[in-house]
């Protein structure tokens, strides 16, 4: 009874993916009006809190009256608020129930507690969990292709915190799962206490997620938030697929692997001997990784779900040698915030605003006025403002975002990276997007595999210079090749980056250096954010280094070639 099930599960959340699609193309005709209404509706609703008494929502009645009564905020504004609701106070700042607060703090930054309401949680999981099945439904049938239905693996975990107010404490990605855990059981690849671990920083994930869904022959897509938790995932996968192979045979979890007794017997009920599946994968992987394995292990297998802009589009490339020419959604962009946009289509990395979560407003690049959606240009960047559904009003969320086009009246985006984020020694200002394109032009010149990446701005040297550290298990084998490539990739980047050849030239700044990483390293440093972060939902590379200790970690872990 439980197959059947699944696909008819797998179809339901296809048709209400389809049906939110639609109205999203729907709504997008009159969004103009419609976030304008949306935004004194909500005044309205929160005239009565302290936040709204102090700026006098009771007296907006309209945009222009909003823009001259309530100031643009920071977290700064709110935190003595959320503070105080942690300690279980009420209409401050919002007057809907918040039984939720997501850690923002992630892998880097000060920690921060965003309120998250009911309702808000409730629209991040309609575009979080059931867009995806509409874009590959709408993608194949493009195409005259049926399409395929199956298990889902979730590489998201649930692993929220309770409070002394009682509300939960965890990422915000986990709040559709808690969302739809009834249908889990019946679409998951992997079990529930995989999805829900009762003591996440004392499993070993990676295993279990891998150990359970290549078990399965129906995967049919891997839905993930961010794209470099697929792509250790499946570094994982290429290193120990005889563990994982030895285990399914034999039907056990090994003894070395990281889990509690405890969740040991609470994981014995989905385990038993599969010698036949553990056969078929040994003999798929003795055949290496060069030819993508993920459709050879799972044969219906569709595409691949995460975020793939900003930092994360440097593994787009890399996830290709697993899944070949299977398409990837994008899933779209959003924070703790608010979902903010959405994926309508695969392979792409331009999506339609979501106005069911906020009403937005956009800072020019340059500064000036904040602008409403009617306003904006095709082409120009503008830092993002967001006024949403938990007590947040014309917040400076610090994101840039370019202007693609229009859905009609909805604004098409592209996530431009975070405000200022750039390594800056004179005024150069090279961005991240800068750094991927000169070192994927040496992988690519070089035929170097290269894992990962980071770049440190070394002040110490006279004068200053980028020490930018990569991981590849490709060295040069000469001093004179090592000195090939550093100049290579200095080229490229001044390919990208004009103005550094003249601040070189100058000497101004000094000419990079380039530092190979011990085998491992990124892998060290991607258990090393899990463990600090509690959950893979909140990791997020860091390929421009702020932070000393962490610059200290990877020259730790420096070659000494020559």
């Amino acid at each position: 009874m439980k197959e059947p099930m699944k696909y008819l599960m797998y179809e339901i959340m296809t048709l209400i993916g389809r049906c939110i699609m639609l109205e999203l193309r729907k709504n997008s005709k009159n969004a103009n009006k419609r976030s304008h209404r949306k935004l004194l509706r909500l005044l309205h609703k929160n005239r009565n809190t302290a936040y709204g008494k102090k700026y006098h929502f009771a007296e907006i009645h309209s945009y222009d009256d909003f823009r001259r009564r309530v100031p643009l905020s920071d977290y700064s504004d709110y935190d003595g608020y959320i503070k105080r609701m942690l300690d279980g106070e009420t209409n401050l700042i919002t007057a809907a129930a918040v039984d939720f607060y997501a850690d923002s703090s992630g892998s880097t930054g000060n920690p921060k507690r965003i309120p998250v309401t009911r309702k808000a949680a409730l629209e991040m999981t309609k575009y979080t969990i059931f867009t995806p099945f509409a874009i590959d439904w709408e993608y194949f049938k493009q195409r005259s292709q049926k399409l395929s239905t199956g298990s889902v693996l979730f590489m998201q975990e649930y692993s929220a915190d309770r409070l002394s107010n009682g509300a939960e404490l965890g990422c915000i990605t986990e709040t559709p799962l808690k969302k739809i855990k009834p249908f889990l059981r019946l679409i998951s690849a992997t079990p529930l206490p995989v999805i829900f671990p009762s003591d996440i920083k004392n499993m070993d994930m990676k295993y279990l997620k891998m150990r359970f869904s290549i078990e399965k022959r129906d995967v049919t897509y891997i839905n993930a938030i961010y794209g470099i938790v697929v792509y250790e995932h499946m570094r994982y996968l290429e290193e120990y697929w005889e563990l994982l192979c030895d285990d399914i045979e034999k039907g056990i979890i090994s003894a070395g692997v990281q889990l509690s007794e405890a969740n040991r017997r609470e994981l014995r009920p989905y385990l038993k001997p599969n010698p036949k599946r553990a056969a078929e994968l040994r003999a798929i992987f003795k055949k290496g990784f060069d030819t993508p394995v993920l459709p050879q292990i799972w044969p219906r297998y569709s595409f691949t779900t995460a975020i793939f802009t900003g930092s994360f589009a440097f593994y787009l490339d890399k996830l290709k040698k697993y899944v070949g020419d299977l398409p990837f959604s994008y899933f779209g962009y959003g924070a703790s915030e608010c979902g903010i946009a959405v994926a309508d289509k695969m392979n792409s990395g331009d999506f339609p605003l979501v106005q069911d979560g906020a009403f937005y407003e956009f800072i020019p690049e340059d500064g000036g006025e904040p602008l409403t959606m009617d306003q904006l240009t095709v082409g120009e960047n503008y830092e993002l403002v967001v006024t949403n559904l938990s007590g947040l009003y014309r917040y400076r969320m610090g994101d840039m975002v370019l202007i693609k086009g229009f859905m009609n009246e909805l604004p098409i985006i592209n996530f431009a990276g975070r405000k200022d984020k750039s390594a800056n020694i004179v005024g150069e200002k090279t961005t991240e997007e800068h750094f991927s394109y000169a070192v994927k032009e040496l992988s690519q010149g070089t035929g170097m595999d290269i894992i990962d990446y980071g770049v440190w701005v070394d002040k110490e040297t006279e004068p200053p210079c980028y020490v930018i550290f990569i991981e590849t298990p490709m060295l040069p084998a000469t001093k004179a090749q090592e000195n090939k490539y550093r100049h290579m990739l200095e080229d490229k980047l001044n390919f990208a980056n004009s103005t550094i050849a003249f601040y070189i030239d100058t000497k101004q700044m000094g000419r990079l250096t380039l530092c190979y990483l011990k085998t491992g390293t990124y892998s060290r440093y991607f258990d090393m954010l899990n463990k600090k972060a509690g959950t893979s939902n909140q990791i997020k590379p860091a390929h421009i280094i702020v932070k000393p200790e962490l610059a200290d970690f990877f020259h730790s872990n420096c070659k000494n070639l020559f």
